[in-house]
């Protein structure tokens, strides 16, 4: 058996969404691959109903295991911008709370799996923190404020699906020692900005097949059969965006699918 751990932070507003990503997880994996599933989360935010549905799951697949991760108020005076919450900062903990494996996945739950992740887990870090997908950012204000916070717009990942050499982290501390500073700090991209500070010169550059977006298309990027799509931007459960006939394709057949709202859906996206 080929165990992966992989851990999701979210609260009740995107208890469906993150059902429907686990769901596309555990639907494509290989027989011998089992997923270790931890949920870093809030009680304040995420409620025992939430949490009900998600292990709901595993009535339906045998292959995955959940640990539920409760970080209460940690990084409450941190930064906020937009309508991102502090849970986005839980991933910073990762090495400090779970420390039965040397290295894990960290996956955003606004993301469809469309294969296996072995392979890739598999395959190792390098001797580097994080692996993750670089972003080719072409967006001039965007380029200026990466430079502004003294990174290179050539060399900036995403941190909305990653690998982490936690040994590694743990030796060096550098979560504590080089990011934890930065929380107070008023950063666009909060801990995605973070992470990429802390671990600038130590990062393993993987395949966009692992994190493929529109943005993906748009230069070119073709890949036959990606296997993490992610929904940076507009999120298809709300809008129409690229790639929303595979959300959807998936939302159809989880547990979490309902005829009202994929009706709901239809008429408020085509009403406007």
């Amino acid at each position: 058996m080929n165990k992966i751990p992989i851990v999701f932070s979210f609260d009740d507003n995107y208890t469906m969404p993150a059902g429907v990503c686990i769901m596309s997880l555990l639907e494509n994996a290989l027989d011998d691959t089992f997923y270790d599933i931890f949920i870093m989360y809030s009680s304040n935010r995420l409620s025992a109903e939430s949490k009900s549905q998600i292990l709901e799951l595993k009535n339906h697949y045998k292959n995955c295991e959940f640990t539920f991760l409760d970080l209460k108020d940690t990084f409450k005076d941190a930064f906020e911008i937009r309508n991102v919450t502090i849970d986005t900062y839980f991933r910073l903990t990762i090495p400090e709370y779970i420390i039965n494996y040397d290295r894990i996945i960290y996956s955003d739950v606004d993301i469809i799996f469309n294969g296996d992740l072995f392979e890739l887990y598999q395959n190792g870090m390098q001797n580097k923190s994080i692996g993750a997908v670089k972003l080719n950012i072409t967006k001039g204000y965007i380029r200026k404020y990466i430079k502004y916070i003294k990174l290179d717009p050539d060399n900036y990942f995403n941190a909305g699906f990653l690998l982490m050499n936690l040994d590694k982290m743990r030796e060096e501390n550098s979560l504590k020692q080089l990011a934890f500073p930065l929380l107070k700090k008023k950063l666009i991209y909060q801990d995605q900005d973070i992470l990429n500070i802390t671990f600038k010169e130590d990062v393993l550059y993987i395949g966009c097949e692992y994190n493929y977006a529109f943005r993906n298309l748009l230069d070119g990027l073709n890949r036959e059969k990606p296997i993490v799509y992610h929904y940076m931007a507009n999120k298809p459960w709300k809008d129409i965006c690229a790639f929303s006939d595979i959300w959807w394709l998936y939302y159809k057949k989880s547990i979490f699918y309902s005829n009202a709202y994929y009706e709901k859906y239809q008429i408020n996206i085509f009403r406007n």
